[in-house]
């Protein structure tokens, strides 16, 4: 029988090789089997920690989703005028730039899904995942709007779904901005750089 210590380490090797393997080649793409193999362990534990593969990939956004909005409800204070929006909004980008080496096979695996036409019940249950990080994003400027921070023009939704397509992109061309670009956006000053580039234009785009 394995020990506590045990089943946390083989449930997390199982989630490593899943995100791997879910965030190059999609769901449809990876087998259990091949995730078994590159785990490490026997293929009935995947079935055994997470109900099988359609689980296993659940669990895989799920962990990355809830993580995310603790971390972006964290970086959220106050806010009573222009400077607290400006530090807010940089404290979520910064947050969300700078854990991108370690979320970046999470981030792959978003985007497949939100583009793919998976059965609809199973992609309602992963939006509802997703939803919270952008309702908090969207309530920043929500809040923003009511404090008459923002140009009357600007709608607090789009303003979230640009923001966090922009977030996103780099995840997306990761390979083709690395190999094209020279871009590389686990190199520290690069990153900066991008989360510099974010913010001003958020602030001078939108800003009263």
């Amino acid at each position: 029988m394995e020990s506590k210590t045990q089943n946390i380490e083989n449930r997390e090797k199982i989630m490593r090789a899943a995100r791997s393997l879910f965030s190059e080649r999609g769901f449809e793409g990876v087998s259990i089997r091949e995730i078994a193999s590159a785990a490490s362990v026997n293929i009935a534990m995947v079935s055994y920690y997470f109900g099988g593969k359609e689980g296993l990939y659940f669990e895989c956004i799920s962990e990355f989703a809830k993580s995310k909005e603790v971390s972006v409800k964290k970086s959220l204070k106050p806010m009573k005028n222009t400077e607290d929006l400006k530090r807010n909004l940089k404290a979520v980008v910064e947050d969300k730039m700078n854990t991108f080496t370690e979320d970046l096979e999470a981030h792959k695996i978003i985007m497949r899904e939100l583009q793919s036409r998976r059965e609809p019940e199973f992609q309602k249950k992963i939006m509802k995942q997703l939803v919270p990080v952008f309702d908090l994003i969207k309530g920043l400027f929500e809040d923003a709007k009511k404090l008459n921070l923002l140009k009357k023009e600007m709608q607090p939704e789009h303003l979230a779904l640009m923001l966090m397509g922009t977030m996103s992109h780099p995840c997306i061309v990761e390979h083709a901005m690395e190999t094209h670009l020279g871009y590389n956006m686990t190199d520290p000053k690069k990153r900066a750089l991008y989360i510099n580039q974010i913010c001003l234009l958020f602030f001078s785009g939108v800003l009263k």
